[in-house]
Parts: C-alpha cells; structure tokens; sequence
C-alpha cells in the first residue's frame, strides 16, 4: 500500500543536491551497510500504525522514518564536514516540512560520523 510513498521519498532523495553535488551516495527502503558509503539514507516504514473507521471513511496513519548516516573521509576536517552536514540536515528538513508532516528529527554523532533521523507521518484517506 506505501510502496509508491517510499518510492516517491527514496528518488526525491536521491536526487537532491547540496552545492551542486548529491546528497546521498546510495538511498534505499530498508537497512543498507552504511559502512560502504560516506553518505547513506534508509527508509523504514513504521510497523506500527494507526487506523480508524468511520461511516464515511477509512483512514490509515503511518510512520516513515528516514536514517541517514553521513561518515567523514581520511584527511577531512571535522570542523567543516559537521557544519555543511547540519546545513544539508535543514535542507532535508525544509523539504519534509513541505511535502510531509515531519514529527522529530534526532541527531547524533561520534568523532567521524553523523546520525540522523527523521520521522515523517502520513496519512491515506480511502471513502468507503
């Protein structure tokens, strides 16, 4: 039933740019081996969702969560790889405040890596 929302979500990030250069080496629905790529997104869908039945309607809200782990490569400076990570964090999330109710975004991070994780809730209305 989401497979054309992760679909959707999963080619908008993979062609998002940040100065002129993508985003996200590799983007995929489901866990990937963050460790093979400097810049990875996952998308996981929320097994727990909420639904509710009216006379009219039948409506289906569901969580997406979207883990991004960015890694730093030998030699960078660790100054500037987390300041140009957190501004491409505001990109990502101006671009689910637009097209999604984003719920939370939660970062962390070690000496060489940044984590980060959207969650995004959205809703399918059906009328019965």
């Amino acid at each position: 039933m989401y497979n054309d929302l992760l679909n959707s979500i999963k080619s908008d990030l993979e062609g998002m740019t940040y100065n002129n250069k993508n985003i996200f080496q590799n983007v995929g629905i489901g866990a990937l081996k963050a460790d093979d790529y400097l810049s990875s997104a996952s998308i996981f869908l929320d097994s727990s969702n909420h639904q509710q039945m009216t006379s009219l309607r039948y409506e289906i809200n569901v969580n997406i969560d979207i883990v991004c782990v960015f890694s730093m490569s030998r030699g960078e400076n660790s100054e500037l790889f987390f300041q140009e990570k957190y501004d491409i964090v505001e990109v990502l999330e101006k671009y689910f405040k637009q097209n999604y109710q984003l719920m939370n975004t939660e970062f962390t991070s070690d000496d060489e890596h940044l984590f980060v994780m959207f969650r995004i809730k959205t809703s399918e209305v059906n009328n019965i």
